[in-house]
């Protein structure tokens, strides 16, 4: 008996998705920073993106477009070019981070329920992080970094 054909969209095997969760904590705090980086990715062959092309692309509030933007760019995963007008560009990285990008790019299309499942934990684990680091300066009598 041969095994069932599957329909509907391909499942990411148990170590592709724990290395897509790692790159989405790793890289990505956000749906809308995947929106954006998915959005000057494609765009990087036609050069800089200006901040309206990407707002129209990835069908984002300006706000929101900013932020997620201004946290690629001190993260180094975007780059502002010029200052006239607002224009970023995709950075290229080494080793699996385009691999990886694609692949968080392309499940969020298939599965996005999946794809917010970990970026609530992440966010979650965050925040854990965050907390245990204050209680444990708090214990040593050491002020919170601002």
């Amino acid at each position: 008996m041969s095994a069932p054909e599957q329909t509907g969209p391909r499942s990411l095997a148990d170590a592709e998705l724990e290395a897509l969760r790692r790159f989405l904590c790793e890289h990505v705090e956000s749906l809308e920073e995947l929106a954006v980086l998915a959005a000057l990715r494609a765009r990087r062959a036609a050069g800089p993106v200006e901040l309206e092309a990407v707002v129209r692309a990835t069908e984002l509030p300006t706000p929101s477009v900013e932020e997620a933007l201004a946290r690629l760019t001190k993260a180094g995963l975007a780059l502002q070019v010029g200052d006239a007008v607002r224009a970023f560009t995709f950075v290229e990285r080494d080793g699996d981070y385009g691999r990886l990008l694609e692949g968080a790019i392309a499940e969020y299309a298939r599965n996005p329920l999946q794809v917010m499942a970990f970026m609530t934990r992440n966010a979650i684990e965050r925040v854990r992080g965050a907390a245990r680091r204050r209680f444990g300066e708090s214990l040593r009598g050491v002020e919170p970094k601002k």
